[in-house]
């Protein structure tokens, strides 16, 4: 009988990190889901000075509703499972990439202003343009990107977020 209790026990611990784990990561990306990047970004205000300057980059999926609308859900999923890997091998492994909608994701780039950010972008961009997805009986799909970038060199009580 113990050893069923500690068996289960067991069991439920691995579930609760199991349910923990999605409960902050988007299933599909493996990216932070928008709550979890939401929470923390709301925490930019109070950020140590050494990981500022700060940059997000916001990434949107051009045409994506075609996408759906044209191939079916499962080839939009496939869409953004493999940009979602090329996003991540085209970032630094230290930046937090958040899922913010359908196919929308956000970068959070510490230490990172300027210029700095658009080199980001533009790698990132390029490797989404390298990038070709194969669906059945047509020809491979060539998807793009497109960016938008915001910066903080330091954070005043001008800069703060609003709740």
């Amino acid at each position: 009988m113990a050893e069923r209790i500690i068996s289960l026990a067991g069991s439920l611990a691995v579930a609760k990190d199991q349910l923990d784990n999605q409960a902050v990561f988007d299933t599909l990306t493996n990216f932070w889901d928008v709550r979890l990047f939401t929470s923390i970004s709301r925490g930019v205000e109070t950020l140590p000075p050494r990981l500022l300057p700060i940059s997000f980059v916001a990434l949107d999926i051009d045409n994506f509703k075609l996408i759906n609308d044209t191939f079916g859900i499962p080839t939009g999923d496939e869409v953004l499972q493999v940009l979602s890997q090329t996003i991540r091998e085209k970032s630094r492994p230290y930046d937090c990439i958040g899922r913010w909608a359908g196919d929308e994701f956000v970068l959070v780039l510490a230490g990172v202003i300027g210029a700095d950010a658009e080199k980001v972008a533009e790698r990132i961009i390029a490797g989404v343009r390298g990038t070709r997805i194969e669906v059945p009986n047509e020809p491979p799909l060539n998807v793009k990107i497109s960016a938008g970038i915001a910066s903080v060199a330091r954070i005043s009580t001008s800069t703060k977020l609003k709740r």
